[in-house]
């Protein structure tokens, strides 16, 4: 409960104590309908393998905490809660013992954590070159101009040495607070635009590639509209995009057998995906399909597998579950089998028993993968074999 709750709901009920009731009467009922709730008897499919056995919290304990980024995240978690709640608490107080009205000092919590979220998000997620959140932002930022710039109470004392609420002077905002606040807006609003360009950029680069008959005919023309869009923006979609069409220019130059031209596209690939991870590093889509385009080079001989192994073993570091990204890795690690060493031999099988652990139904997608590629699956037996020995 919050200085805002109190405020407004203890006078309606009678004390803070019958607020807390009030505010518990949700939690009851939810509590009551998850322990009244059953979950609903599995349909029986005798076509899907027997469910195995759960894994053990033991294990399930030590696979998480070796996540080292769960621990950052913890850690940041911990750190915006403990803030949070002392803001929370001891703000509204503060700000009614220098003079604030009531109302206004409970209001300016909420315009606070309101501002200052919109403001944190602006530079880290796509938010603002959408029209509402933009709206939304200059609400709340009008209405905590209008809250600062307010009439104060001014707190005399008498001559007993009483403290007593006396005239209202009006407040105004310094030229220096204003200055800041300009330049704050000005910080926010520019990268929003630029991300706007670089989305409008991105609509248009589909726009026109599903207009194209060829992709290789229009190439000169989409790459400039993605090259325009990733310039505007530092955003690693943008790269992500770019890199995907190098990538279809280098799988078409291979399949021509123009072997300079594809590695040329793999080349461009390779660095517009650097640039993506670069800009978000714990992306494990990007650096899957980064081993992608090393695999692609001087095919099918796969110069760079070494590489390409990894960016995949840092793609399942940061999705260990990926259903996908697991399935093609697997994949990939069985058709080279007789080529791998045993320590990667290990960690192919690792991934294969912790993947039948989480889906007992994979082994079925394995197979079904592998015979989009070979024509038999007498090789993925062999190896299953060889690992339930």
């Amino acid at each position: 409960m919050n200085e805002g709750t109190a405020t407004y709901l203890s006078p309606l009920l009678h004390g803070w104590r019958n607020v807390f009731f009030l505010l518990a009467v949700p939690s009851f009922i939810m509590g009551l309908l998850w322990i009244t709730a059953r979950p609903a008897p599995p349909a029986a499919d005798t076509s899907q393998p027997a469910q195995s056995a759960p894994l053990k919290f033991r294990r399930i304990l030590g696979q998480v905490i070796r996540i080292k980024y769960l621990w950052v995240l913890g850690i940041i978690s911990f750190a915006n809660l403990g803030s949070f709640l002392s803001i929370n608490s001891y703000l509204p107080l503060y700000l009614k013992d220098i003079g604030w009205a009531t109302a206004e000092a409970d209001g300016a919590l909420t315009l606070m954590l309101g501002v200052v979220a919109i403001l944190i998000h602006g530079f880290a997620d796509f938010n603002l070159q959408i029209p509402a959140n933009a709206v939304y932002f200059t609400a709340l930022a009008m209405l905590g101009v209008i809250v600062l710039s307010g009439d104060k109470q001014r707190a005399i004392k008498n001559g007993d040495g009483d403290t007593k609420n006396g005239d209202t002077v009006p407040r105004r905002m310094s030229p220096i607070k204003a200055l800041v606040a300009g330049l704050l807006a000005v910080a926010l609003f520019v990268p929003a635009f630029r991300d706007f360009l670089g989305f409008h950029h991105l609509a248009v680069y589909r726009r026109a590639r599903s207009e194209a008959r060829s992709v290789e005919n229009a190439f000169a023309g989409l790459e400039a509209r993605l090259e325009k869009a990733a310039s505007a923006s530092p955003r690693a979609v943008f790269r992500v995009e770019l890199a995907h069409l190098y990538m279809e220019m280098a799988r078409v130059a291979n399949e021509s057998g123009r072997d300079e031209e594809r590695d040329a596209f793999c080349d461009k690939a390779v660095a517009s995906f650097g640039k993506a991870v670069a800009a978000n590093p714990i992306d494990a889509a990007t650096h899957y399909e980064t081993g992608t385009a090393y695999l692609l080079y001087n095919f099918p001989l796969m110069t760079y597998q070494d590489r390409a192994k990894t960016y995949f073993r840092r793609a399942l570091e940061f999705k260990p579950a990926d259903e996908t990204i697991n399935l093609n890795v697997i994949f990939l690690y069985f058709s080279w089998w007789p080529a791998l060493e045993d320590a990667e031999k290990g960690y192919a099988a690792q991934l294969h028993r912790d993947m039948i652990a989480r889906d007992p139904g994979f082994p079925a997608k394995l197979e079904a993968r592998w015979k989009l590629s070979y024509a038999s699956a007498d090789p993925l037996n062999a190896v299953l074999a060889e690992l339930s020995r």
